[in-house]
């Protein structure tokens, strides 16, 4: 992701620059960048082929790796620990958390269930220990030791979640004791409520512009608290919707429009879009993607399990927010089907959420991946960047 998330998984990238409040655009015109200071980051494979944003992190003293799920929809960290016999914790290929092996364990004796949505409930012992991943480190920090999780995909390739979302919206901790959410808390500090999270992807330009729609490569993406003024010349910020449609993530912006030229143009009204990192493609309504799939004249193909279309059919993506446009150019959206370049399939999927709103659109880690990706807690928005070299009529 050397794109925003940090390399903000399609730009997932180091962020050296820390500062207090940001700039509410920033260009390569401005004279002085802002200070850079060192940033807390962890590097981890992103990229078509790879299905899920996970970082490598460890638990304790000593420490016990474990791998977490990044998830933008949760406001926690937890992970499977050993009293925890669900079949999430019996398909870890790793060992599971033990509190018992930590030196630096401490039990706070309360338990927590969290609903992450889509019927994914997790019911965890709370706990405080350190954490690292990569250069991170999280001092003391409260999580959730998992003795049961359920509505989880089987055999997955993480042992927990790594949650972005600064409001944990569970309510049925049972005490009054509240963990406090966000990056002060992830950080363990108070001024860390002054950085934002990004993600970048670390692909240079040069092999971006050599990737095809066939072959797309894998990458190396970077988590971060902080931004790298470095490595982007454009940003622009979504602020959160004007209202809210039901419940849903926190990193969400309004939806106006979303344009094919020549194939599709769909406007709409009470419509949010929202950044998770959960999903791989772009999850669309089932009646929008219909509709696109007509404009495209796309046809099932059984075999591959994708609405297949002639590659020619295709056109730049564009979606537009309330507060700026984006565009995909078609190979960011599209990928190839045969060996002759002709017939595509595009990186959409039906969204089969049941959480309320379910017209919402969910912008993917294959979209993010196109961007560096800010999350940005003090400023309660979202920010889309540029990478030096991109096309800057792709963020308007």
């Amino acid at each position: 992701m050397k794109y925003i998330l940090s390399a903000a998984i399609l730009a997932l990238v180091s962020i050296s620059p820390v500062v207090n409040a940001l700039p509410g655009a920033y260009s390569t015109e401005y004279a002085e960048t802002p200070a850079v200071a060192s940033i807390p980051t962890v590097k981890f494979s992103c990229g078509y082929e790879v299905e899920n944003w996970v970082i490598k992190s460890g638990f304790g003293t000593p420490e016990q790796s474990a791998k977490l799920l990044i998830d933008t929809t949760f406001g926690s960290i937890f992970v499977a620990g050993v009293m925890c016999h669900s079949d999430f914790c019996g398909d870890q290929s790793s060992p599971l958390y033990n509190a018992g092996k930590s030196s630096t364990s401490v039990n706070l004796h309360q338990k927590k269930v969290f609903n992450l949505g889509d019927e994914k409930i997790v019911k965890a012992d709370l706990y405080r220990d350190n954490i690292t991943a990569g250069s991170i480190e999280l001092h003391n920090q409260i999580f959730g030791k998992a003795f049961s999780v359920e509505g989880f995909p089987a055999h997955p390739n993480y042992a927990g979640v790594f949650g972005l979302n600064p409001v944990d919206v569970s309510s049925d901790l049972e005490s009054n004791f509240t963990p406090g959410y966000g990056y002060s808390n992830l950080l363990g500090r108070a001024e860390a409520d002054a950085l934002p999270a990004a993600v970048g992807n670390e692909v240079t330009q040069a092999s971006r512009k050599s990737q095809t729609r066939t072959n797309d490569v894998s990458k190396v993406c970077t988590f971060s608290f902080g931004i790298d003024y470095t490595l982007v010349y454009k940003i622009g910020w979504l602020s959160l919707p004007t209202r809210e449609f039901g419940k849903s993530p926190f990193w969400k912006t309004d939806l106006e429009c979303v344009k094919i030229n020549g194939v599709v143009d769909l406007k709409f009204t009470k419509t949010i879009a929202e950044f998770d990192t959960t999903v791989k493609d772009i999850h669309v309504p089932h009646g929008d993607l219909a509709k696109i799939h007509q404009g495209l004249k796309a046809t099932y193909d059984y075999r591959l399990k994708k609405y297949v279309f002639k590659c020619c059919y295709a056109k730049d993506l564009e979606i537009s927010f309330k507060d700026h446009k984006v565009k995909l150019p078609v190979e960011a959206w599209t990928i190839n089907v045969d060996n002759f370049g002709e017939h595509c399939a595009a990186k959409f999927a039906a969204s089969n959420t049941i959480e309320i709103p379910t017209s919402r659109w969910r912008l993917g880690t294959d979209f993010m991946e196109n961007f560096y990706t800010i999350f940005d807690k003090q400023g309660a928005q979202t920010g889309l960047g540029l990478y030096h070299g991109q096309n800057p009529s792709y963020l308007t």
